[in-house]
């Protein structure tokens, strides 16, 4: 099958959907598929681009970047702009000649492309498909592009996704939920040689209680409150530090989230947690390890329904399949994933009180934590793996075409 998707973003861009993107191209073409992505573009340039034998076309008109520092001019010719994004996913399409085209979370943000997409497809009898990665039902764009584009079948990442969306008016029987997964050969525990590859590269890491925070520095990632919880578990453990992964490159629209990492700074300053606190940009191999290097995972997310609600929460089975238990909030998806006592713990969100009491716990208590991690990891095994993922897809495509 020759599977077209269309995406604003894709690696070496942090966040849950581009790594989700990444996983899943690569299975499908290892399962005998071709993959082609049209994306943003990566330092003003334009053109081809491959990554695990799936092709990528990156155009700057797929940039949302671009977008919010031109607002003014893009929406007051906004004919023009819609006739150009027209025209590039129209010349994609042409030289691709998908069987299906794949959009992910392009019913937020932008009007143009979405409604491209679906006159191409159309025109072209092309069945098109939505994966929906977050609700933010406060964006009018995502309200009014769920529901108003003939979207042959709709994919929710959780049962949750699917139940807000029913809410908004979208119909039941064109959704589809399918789960995130990963490869569990790469999310792994690792021995004591390995890991000194990662202690070589951040020596500051090495022999300290690792508390991970696997997110993008953004607002409603909860960071602040992984922060205000540092304050209380360094009492306890004082060669704890909490390490926060996602200074790098991100999605931005409309977007706060430079003043929030400058707020964040602050408030290692203000709380003293300098030799408590690393933050940086990791990469992949960096992040396999750190996973593993970790004595706890948190993900206390802070979002809303109103504001984008954790849709699902990639972190979770990362750290569960490398064998970690991980505390989360009590956002979204979240309470169907991770069950307390059993792979991890969940909290209420804002409390970084009681988040860190079960760091603490989990920092004294190895034996409780090797067991929710041990029970993670074979639930990833069993129901949260790539291969998975990849059939499942398969199987909305092929009720898509039928629709």
């Amino acid at each position: 099958m020759r599977i077209g998707m269309i995406h604003w973003a894709f690696p070496p861009t942090i966040g849950g959907v581009e790594t989700h993107l990444a996983s899943l191209g690569t299975e499908l073409v290892r399962q005998g598929n071709e993959v082609f992505i049209l994306t943003e573009n990566l330092n003003g340039t334009t053109g081809n681009d491959k990554h695990n034998g799936i092709h990528l076309e990156r155009n700057r008109l797929m940039s949302l970047s671009n977008y919010e520092k031109n607002i003014p001019i893009y929406f007051e010719d906004y004919r023009k702009l819609y006739g150009l994004v027209e025209k590039m996913i129209r010349k994609w399409i042409n030289e691709v000649k998908p069987d299906i085209v794949h959009a992910h979370n392009l019913n937020c943000f932008l009007p143009y492309h979405p409604v491209a997409c679906e006159k191409i497809c159309r025109e072209k009898k092309i069945p098109l498909v939505l994966t929906v990665h977050q609700v933010w039902k406060e964006n009018p764009t995502f309200v009014t592009f769920t529901n108003k584009i003939k979207w042959n079948k709709i994919i929710a990442v959780s049962k949750f996704v699917k139940s807000e969306l029913l809410k908004t008016g979208t119909r039941g029987r064109n959704i589809e939920v399918v789960y995130h997964g990963l490869d569990f050969t790469k999310y792994r525990p690792r021995t004591t040689e390995e890991l000194e590859t990662l202690y070589t590269r951040y020596p500051r890491l090495k022999n300290k209680r690792i508390i991970l925070h696997p997110a993008r520095v953004s607002i409603g990632k909860g960071c602040e409150v992984s922060v205000r919880a540092m304050e209380i578990v360094k009492q306890k453990f004082p060669n704890a530090v909490l390490v926060l992964t996602g200074m790098g490159r991100q999605v931005l629209f409309y977007n706060k989230d430079d003043l929030y990492k400058g707020e964040i700074i602050e408030d290692i300053k203000r709380f003293k947690l300098k030799n408590n606190i690393y933050y940086s940009h990791f990469d992949f191999d960096d992040m396999l390890m750190l996973y593993s290097a970790a004595d706890v995972v948190i993900y206390p997310t802070t979002g809303s329904i109103e504001k984008g609600d954790e849709a699902f929460g990639l972190a979770t089975i990362e750290a569960n399949s490398s064998g970690k238990p991980i505390i989360v909030s009590t956002s979204g998806a979240l309470p169907e994933l991770i069950k307390s006592g059993y792979n991890g713990f969940i909290v209420p969100k804002h409390d970084h009180r009681k988040l860190a009491e079960r760091i603490i716990h989990l920092l004294k208590k190895n034996d409780v934590k090797e067991k929710l991690g041990k029970n993670g990891m074979n639930n990833v095994r069993k129901h949260f793996t790539n291969e998975i993922m990849a059939k499942n897809t398969i199987k909305v495509y092929k009720k898509a075409g039928k629709v």
